[in-house]
């Protein structure tokens, strides 16, 4: 449980980053192109946290205008939802399963936080929470199926927390495997 509880010490600023450039004209809010977030192995539990800038999953990211748009944000977001091994596949002789998955989007339903400036820039994530419970972890190491699912997206930034180590991993489209 103290792994966790680090995690989650070290994924706040993320989180709080998120929060505060929510609907804000923050160019610095997130990068394009580029996801973040962080892995968190203990005993039989792996947590999987990410953020994705809205524009890099749906193509865009302000309030939805048209049928395709809202078609578009539901596609997408059953997609993250319903296909949970592709986005982060663990291998199947660890025996992982999926017991939490929490995918939000401002973007999702009716429109939320409209800056009252029309020129505004405004910038939306994607905010993922996945919750594995695995028969065992030891030699698990992951592959990040997000990059192919979502081409938009080029580099994932993640801290891997296990209880023998911490480190930082950048996944790419060419290098998909997460050692945890």
């Amino acid at each position: 449980m103290r792994l966790f509880q680090a995690c989650a010490i070290l994924t706040a600023p993320f989180i709080m980053t998120a929060v505060a450039a929510a609907g804000t004209d923050n160019p610095s809010a997130h990068e394009h192109g580029k996801a973040k977030g962080s892995i968190a192995v203990e005993e039989k539990t792996v947590v999987v946290e990410l953020e994705i800038p809205s524009d890099d999953i749906f193509g865009f990211e302000h309030a939805t205008k048209s049928k395709e748009q809202k078609d578009a944000v539901t596609k997408a977001l059953d997609t993250l939802r319903g296909k949970t091994l592709e986005v982060i596949n663990l291998p199947s002789e660890n025996g992982c399963r999926a017991t939490e998955i929490k995918v939000e989007s401002s973007l999702e339903g009716e429109p939320k936080n409209l800056p009252k400036d029309k020129n505004q820039v405004v910038h939306s994530d994607v905010d993922i929470r996945y919750t594995f419970t695995c028969d065992k972890v030891e030699g698990l190491n992951a592959k990040l199926g997000l990059l192919k699912l979502f081409p938009r997206i080029k580099a994932v930034d993640l801290q891997v927390l296990t209880a023998k180590a911490q480190s930082k991993v950048t996944v790419t489209k060419s290098d998909t495997v997460i050692p945890l």
